[in-house]
Parts: structure tokens; C-alpha cells; sequence
């Protein structure tokens, strides 16, 4: 399901890719260009409208400094069509794992990779309104689907604008994800002033999302942009295609709790 669809040829048109970093609770893209030690851009929050959303595996495989990539599927299809994962395997680039996503989770989740959904939308990030690939994996994904549980009945993502930004500290117990409460951060606060070598728990945050009025003027714009994704996404070449190729290495997040897969599926 996108806004629109068409079916002509093009190269890619998304501009950045932004990702939410559990770490810091603050959004970046990597800026290949910058002259900086730190090639990264953050945000706090980013406002977007959604022209369309995909479901792959991605991460970072720290034992051979490759990313991972796959397919992108639809949501619908996760249960009938197969993710084709791709990393370098004993040195060399190529697929590491193909199947099912509840099939081939584990075997992923252990070099790295994580089910990832990608929003592609439309969004002003310093450069005028260009089209984006927000990734949402970790901690960034679940409240992504709560939030898309409780919006308005009879309405879906791509009738707002949408603000993703920082969401809560959490924290895991029991296998369960919590808040961490302000009690318990003094707690740990107060005895890393004592002793700075003290055990540090394992905290992350979690992102946030809300949904906003959207003007006409945007809708024209998003349907616009949507045209044009729809072409480059219909045209694209297969993952099992040669021209598919590794992955652009930038530096990994470090791995907290906040990456285990809280999927149902």
C-alpha cells in the first residue's frame, strides 16, 4: 500500500537515510560529504509525511565490517514470500541467509541483523523537502506499531504528518521492556558519582511518534514525491540480481537490550 502508483523507470530517489539511535534517543544520517570526525547529522525530532513503508533485515556484521542488507517486502507478504539477506560470508559479499522471517530471525539476529521497517516519506531536513528512508528497528520499532494501532479509526499513517523524537528511558526485565523511573535513575546516578566504575545497567530509549493535522498543499507534494518513489521501487533490481551490491560500511550503534526482537511474528 503506498499513495501512488506507477510504473516507469528511475534511479533511486531517497536522499538521506536517518536512523533512531537507542543510545542517545537523538535521529542521524550519515553525511558521507562532511568534513567532520563525526560524518553523522542529529535531530531530535523530524516531522514527515508517509509515502510508503517496507519491511527488510539490516544491521551491521561486526565480524567481517560489512553491513547487512535484504529485499524489501510489504507487511502483508512476510508471511508468504521470502527475505533474500545479503552480507559478506567468509570474506566476500553475497547471501547469507534466505526464508521466511520467523525461519531465518535467529541466524540473522546473531551477526547482526534486524527486522527493520522502512518509512519512506517525505521530509525537510535541512535541504528542502526531499524523500527519505526512515529505518526503524530495536527500540525505535515497537512504538512505531503501537502508534499505528491507535490512530484514529477509519484513518491510517499517510493521512497526517507525523513527528517521530525521543521517547522514554527503558530498560529490560524479564525479558520485558520497562520504563525506567526517576527513583531508580537517581539511584543509579548517585552511586556512579560514589564509585564511576560502578555496574552501569543496560539502558536505552525508545523513540516516540505523534500524529498532526496535514495541509492540502503537503498531500499534493507527498503524492508528488510518491509518484516517483513508486517508479524507482518498481524498477529497482532484484536482490538476487548482480547489481546488487555490499552495503555502504558506516559505524555501527553499539548493540543494548533495546535490539532484542519483541516481534510477534
Amino acid at each position: 500500500m503506498s499513495r501512488t502508483s506507477k510504473d516507469t523507470g528511475a534511479s533511486s530517489p531517497v536522499k538521506k537515510y536517518v536512523s533512531f539511535s537507542g543510545s542517545t534517543g537523538k535521529l542521524r544520517y550519515f553525511d558521507k560529504e562532511s568534513t567532520e570526525d563525526d560524518k553523522y547529522v542529529y535531530f531530535d525530532s523530524i516531522d514527515f509525511v508517509v509515502l510508503d513503508t517496507k519491511a527488510s533485515i539490516s544491521g551491521f556484521n561486526e565480524n567481517e565490517s560489512c553491513g547487512i542488507n535484504s529485499n524489501l517486502l510489504n507487511q502483508f507478504e512476510l508471511g508468504k514470500n521470502d527475505f533474500v539477506v545479503k552480507t559478506k560470508v567468509n570474506g566476500s559479499f553475497g547471501e547469507f541467509a534466505r526464508g521466511k522471517y520467523k525461519d531465518i530471525k535467529d541466524k540473522c539476529f546473531a551477526i547482526g541483523g534486524r527486522f527493520t521497517t522502512n518509512i519512506f516519506a517525505l521530509a525537510d531536513l535541512g535541504d528542502g523537502q526531499e524523500i527519505v528512508r526512515i529505518e526503524l528497528s530495536g527500540s525505535s520499532l515497537g512504538p512505531w506499531i503501537d502508534f499505528e494501532s491507535k490512530l484514529e479509526k477509519g484513518t491510517s499513517i499517510y493521512d497526517y504528518k507525523v513527528t517521530i523524537k525521543t521517547g522514554a528511558l527503558c530498560g529490560r526485565k524479564n525479558g520485558k521492556t520497562y520504563e525506567v523511573s526517576k527513583e531508580e535513575y537517581n539511584k543509579v546516578v548517585s552511586a556512579l558519582k560514589k564509585d564511576p566504575m560502578a555496574q552501569k545497567p543496560v539502558w536505552f530509549y525508545v523513540s516516540a511518534f505523534e500524529a498532526n493535522n496535514i495541509v492540502e498543499e503537503t498531500v499534493h507534494l507527498a503524492n508528488d514525491a510518491d509518484e516517483v518513489l513508486q517508479a524507482y521501487l518498481d524498477s529497482a533490481p532484484s536482490v538476487d540480481a548482480k547489481e546488487v551490491e555490499e552495503v555502504e560500511v558506516v559505524e555501527p550503534e553499539t548493540v543494548t537490550a533495546g535490539d532484542v526482537d519483541d516481534l510477534p511474528f
